[in-house]
């Protein structure tokens, strides 16, 4: 797990091998996580980056064979292969960090794609690469899966559900990519299942599966990327140590090794001057902290083909201020009732029929948020700005889940990455419903009753919802374990005595 001894002794493996085979090797430090990013600059379209990586950090208490001791391997390798020759476009290898804590890594390194102008042309995303099956019924798939991706459901009933193959996740735009690795890998026998998203797709909450590895980081900044898996938990029942270790002797090594053969393939393809089309990602209309559109107009983010940009919205002729109740007359995002700078969102505001929402300042850093309030995303995610090309959000109240008051109907609770330090911060939100011990979705929000949040169990268990507590405020029945992904100093859940 990030953060512990092994992890780093892994970084510096990582930092070492890349080293020899020339690479040019950053630690891309950020909050308490590290990238590490070997590149190879291209001899004629350097800005275009092809990118091959897994993320290298495990779940506690698991020793992460498949999850992702295969993919820091196979990158590995494919650092030594791609090593071998020059390219015209630049070649990235890079080892992500905390992808078990939010994909906080990638996101990361995305942000410093875009900083440094980089045009993105692929993303290999390897994410469990080593488990294959034979045995009938032994692939399961997410809910409604195969009324969706018919042709995707279509092979899978007429190959008796056997987890023999390796899926390919990819949006509309990486279709080349997605399709050199998928030729080469019937070269290197291995059948790989293409699962193609639409934007829509991409965007949609019904679709949170396809989304769990670091290729989501790169999609939310309409960059092309691909998830290359083994289905994690649809195939391995020791994911994450549920079922017993997630060890090495039950891996395909051949398989795993085709795999990486056809990754090596397909990125000297893509990193042909020629190999495809370069994204550089959405171009905001404004800048959020700037408020610099012309007078009548306030910068916001917008509605932008499924995306929230900045953009430049008309000011509403009869306007309320900060943190009182707004409107959105058409109902559409970005135009709302709110004066020049604020922006209206149910966030902070108890449930109501029809929704209620207040106003707010749109924000990319806290320090741009007035005392009290801090930078958090809501919803569906906001990208960019012209000078800081990174996710915004909205200044909300912050509180302490454990002694604070936040008004009728709402309740204090850890929510989504706080923007300055990739860190759960608790605020002000809807009351949950979900009682004590049930299921609920980690990283998400207003789900638990008060005085809850929603963790993992021990060795990567059913996320459920439990109290909080910290030296302060201790347990009625079991432990205190520190939340390390809180922004709030010893914040942490009660777990059953003796749950590791």
């Amino acid at each position: 797990p990030s953060g512990n001894a092994h992890h780093a002794a892994v970084r510096k493996m990582l930092v070492d091998r890349l080293t020899a085979l020339k690479f040019t090797v950053t630690e891309q430090t950020y909050g308490a996580g590290v990238n590490v990013v070997g590149e190879l600059k291209g001899t004629a379209k350097p800005d275009e980056v092809v990118v091959v990586g897994g993320h290298y950090d495990s779940v506690p208490d698991c020793p992460g064979a498949d999850d992702n001791g295969t993919a820091v391997a196979g990158a590995l390798q494919a650092a030594a292969a791609l090593a071998r020759h020059s390219h015209e476009r630049t070649l990235q290898v890079v080892f992500w960090d905390e992808e078990e804590r939010g994909l906080a890594g990638s996101f990361h390194h995305v942000q410093q794609l875009r900083a440094a102008n980089k045009k993105v042309v692929a993303n290999f995303d390897l994410e469990m690469i080593g488990y294959r099956s034979d045995k009938k019924q032994s692939q399961k798939l997410p809910p409604g899966f195969d009324l969706i991706f018919t042709e995707a459901g279509k092979y899978l009933n007429g190959n008796d559900y056997a987890g023999d193959f390796i899926a390919v996740i990819y949006g509309e735009h990486s279709k080349p990519a997605a399709s050199a690795f998928i030729a080469h890998a019937q070269t290197y026998d291995v059948f790989a299942l293409p699962v193609e998203l639409s934007r829509e797709f991409m965007d949609s909450s019904n679709f949170g599966d396809l989304r769990r590895s670091d290729h989501a980081t790169f999609w939310a900044e309409s960059l092309p990327a691909m998830m290359i898996s083994d289905t994690a938990n649809f195939r391995n029942t020791h994911y994450h140590c549920t079922d017993g270790p997630d060890s090495v002797d039950r891996l395909d090594h051949a398989f795993a090794t085709g795999v990486v053969q056809a990754t090596v393939a397909a990125a000297v393809d893509l990193l042909k001057a020629d190999g495809g089309q370069a994204f550089a990602g959405f171009e905001p209309a404004c800048d959020l902290d700037k408020q610099d559109c012309p007078s009548g107009k306030k910068c916001v983010p917008a509605d932008v083909n499924s995306r929230w940009v900045p953009q430049c919205m008309d000011v509403a002729k009869t306007t309320v201020g900060h943190h009182a109740l707004c409107e959105r007359p058409n109902g559409k995002l970005g135009e709302d009732t709110c004066e020049a700078g604020l922006f209206c969102t149910p966030w902070g505001v108890a449930e109501a029929d029809p929704v209620a929402r207040q106003c707010v300042k749109p924000c990319t850093t806290n320090a741009t948020c007035d005392k009290g309030d801090v930078c958090v995303t809501i919803g569906r995610r906001a990208y960019g700005t012209s000078t800081a090309p990174r996710r915004t959000g909205v200044c909300v109240q912050a509180c302490d889940p454990l002694a604070s008051s936040c008004g009728a109907g709402l309740m204090c609770a850890t929510t989504f990455l706080d923007i300055d330090t990739l860190r759960d911060q608790p605020t002000c939100m809807w009351t949950g419903k979900i009682k004590a011990g049930e299921a609920c979705a980690p990283n998400s929000w207003g789900q638990c009753e008060p005085g809850h949040g929603c963790t993992y169990g021990p060795q990567g268990a059913t996320p459920t919802c439990r109290p909080y507590c910290d030296a302060k405020h201790p347990c009625k029945s079991g432990t205190c374990a520190p939340y390390g992904n809180s922004n709030q100093a010893g914040l942490g859940h009660c777990f059953p005595s003796g749950a590791g």
